[in-house]
């Protein structure tokens, strides 16, 4: 399935990277800039939001370099205009965004399936995060709260204020962070599981989310890639439950693929995170969506700490990370609409 037409894409810098933004239903196709310069059409401000991007996702660089001033905010060489975070006028209308945080080893395109639901209401952002899909790779490791500082950056770049968040695997812990941290940003939070990993859990991981194989004169390598999707990871340690069609799992495979040369940096920094630190802290509407992943049982081990408030629905049925935003799409979007209306 391809992207819809009505989605753009902006490429904006912070200080630990570009950050490719996929925006769905921003309403008028003319905005303005957090300096207050007028858009191109795009409706984020073309001269206050980043880096245009063509149909095929690479930059139209019409307008030469890009560069960072201490704080991390995007000062523009195209014209001397330097950029804050705020944005000039309401380029969604009214209407509070919606920002989708995807999983490690893959990209904001896994939510293509839902974001046109999404996107009748409210505008929509899928971000890649660093490493993954079209965003910058960072040079150094990062904890998970530079990632999500990133994230943040980018959407302050585009014109997002407040803000509603889906996550999923690693985007839930990176939702759960900005939630804790931002709470005058993040407005409501759902998240497709809630994992809470053990002390003994961690190095064991850590162990695991480590081996590739080096590639291969005759390519024989990108087999591995392949038999890690179809088999569900490690020897099958996210076992699959059932087969899936091959197309699928090469959409799957080339986002992995993406994330070269550190593909387990974002899942390392997850690992370190302080999530059920963080979970009982939060004061938005929540939403856990407990489906039976490979991360079910670190999702059970964050229920006692959620805060009171939070609501908990098991989806025992959903068993595989591979249906939560495609074949099953539509029993996840219907939760999600549900909460967020």
């Amino acid at each position: 399935m391809l992207e819809s037409k009505e989605t753009d894409r902006k490429l904006i810098a912070t200080r630990h990277g570009h950050v490719h933004l996929r925006i769905t239903g921003w309403g008028e196709r003319a905005g303005v800039g957090g300096d207050g310069v007028e858009g191109e059409g795009d409706g984020l401000g073309g001269d206050g939001g980043g880096i245009e991007l063509g149909s095929d996702g690479i930059e139209l660089s019409r307008r030469g370099g890009i560069e960072l001033g201490s704080d991390g905010i995007e000062l523009s060489r195209r014209g001397g205009i330097e950029l804050g975070s705020d944005s000039g006028g309401d380029p969604g209308n009214g209407k509070t965004p919606l920002v989708l945080l995807h999983m490690s080893l893959s990209s904001g395109r896994m939510f293509r399936h839902v974001t046109p639901a999404l996107a009748r209401n409210r505008p929509v952002i899928a971000p890649d995060r660093l490493g993954s899909g079209c965003s910058d790779h960072p040079q150094q490791r990062l904890s998970l709260q530079e990632y999500a500082d990133a994230t943040l950056e980018a959407l302050d770049a585009a014109g997002v204020g407040e803000f509603d968040v889906v996550g999923i695997h690693t985007g839930s812990c990176e939702a759960i962070d900005m939630a804790a941290r931002f709470p005058e940003r993040v407005r409501r939070i759902a998240v497709v599981t809630a994992p809470v990993f053990s002390d003994e859990e961690v190095p064991v991981f850590k162990d695991s989310y480590l081996h590739e194989p080096e590639p291969s004169g005759d390519g024989s390598h990108l087999a591995w890639y392949w038999g890690w999707w179809q088999r569900g990871g490690f020897g099958g340690a996210a076992e699959r439950s059932r087969d899936w069609p091959a197309d699928l799992l090469h959409e799957f495979m080339v986002d992995h693929l993406l994330t070269q040369p550190h593909p387990w940096w974002a899942h390392h920094a997850v690992f370190d995170s302080p999530t059920g630190e963080q979970l009982p802290t939060l004061r938005q509407p929540l939403l856990v969506l407990h489906v039976h992943d490979d991360l079910s049982e670190q999702t059970e081990r964050a229920i006692p700490l959620l805060p009171p408030h939070a609501e908990v629905v098991p989806l025992p049925e959903m068993t595989d990370v591979l249906e939560h935003f495609t074949t099953s799409a539509e029993k996840i979007l219907h939760h999600i609409e549900t909460f967020l209306a």
